[in-house]
């Protein structure tokens, strides 16, 4: 689903810091696109932030794809540790609502 939401991403692994404000480009239960300055390594296990309702969740970088050939900005899609509505979308699409429910492992900024 096309949808932007802002949210903050951190890096987790140790040789790799970064914490930035991004938004997404596309959304469903298991990930997100979020467009982002620059390439992340596929595998990357990443924290987002600010997600609605002040939760965040673990995931990974799944992949990356330059927006164009002469753009600076890339398309990374996460993949999330736990599969959820984590976007609070309501009402949620149709094949979302084994999703319905709020994340189990979701934490309180």
């Amino acid at each position: 689903m096309r949808a932007q939401i802002p949210l903050r991403i951190t890096s987790l692994d140790p040789a790799t810091k970064f914490s930035e404000t991004c938004h997404t480009v596309v959304v469903n239960p298991s990930g997100c696109g979020i467009r982002f300055r620059y390439a992340l390594e596929p595998g990357m296990q990443v924290r987002i932030d600010d997600l609605p309702g002040g939760i965040s969740a673990t995931a990974h970088v799944a992949s990356n794809v330059p927006l164009q050939s002469s753009s600076k900005y890339f398309l990374i899609g996460i993949s999330l540790d736990q599969p959820a509505n984590w976007w609070c979308m309501a009402p949620s699409p149709q094949d979302w609502e084994q999703y319905s429910s709020t994340p189990q492992l979701a934490s309180a900024r």
